[in-house]
């Protein structure tokens, strides 16, 4: 197995790794960015080193860019999941601030201030 496919086949680990992880709820979908940004440079680095000036068989080309297509596909099933998850955060805050401020309270985001508008 060449250096590229093993790289493929790390970020296709972590991928799923990342997947299962939102699909629980265990991962702040705000942190994904990051990690989807490390991916992407290590993707297209990867991506060079396979289909650049290496002459490959047919069959290693066709084992990288399968890897290729794979980490792709993971990669918008995590977007997939983190804003759906993010969708989910968001409508819970909402509820909870609304509750709060049917019961006259809330508490302000800028500065972190309790306020009591009921009085």
């Amino acid at each position: 197995m060449s250096d590229s496919l093993r790289g493929f086949t790390g970020l296709q680990k972590r991928l799923t790794e990342l997947v299962t992880a939102l699909e629980r709820g265990d991962v702040d979908p705000r942190a994904l960015e990051g990690v989807l940004y490390s991916v992407r440079i290590e993707f297209e680095r990867l991506q060079s080193n396979a289909f650049g000036l290496h002459a490959r068989t047919p069959g290693e080309n066709q084992s990288h860019e399968g890897a290729a297509r794979e980490v792709q596909r993971l990669v918008a099933v995590a977007l997939q999941l983190a804003a759906k998850r993010r969708d989910e955060v968001a409508f819970e805050l909402d509820r909870t601030r609304e509750a709060k401020q049917r019961l006259g309270f809330y508490r302000d985001a800028s500065t972190g201030d309790s306020c009591d508008i009921a009085g």
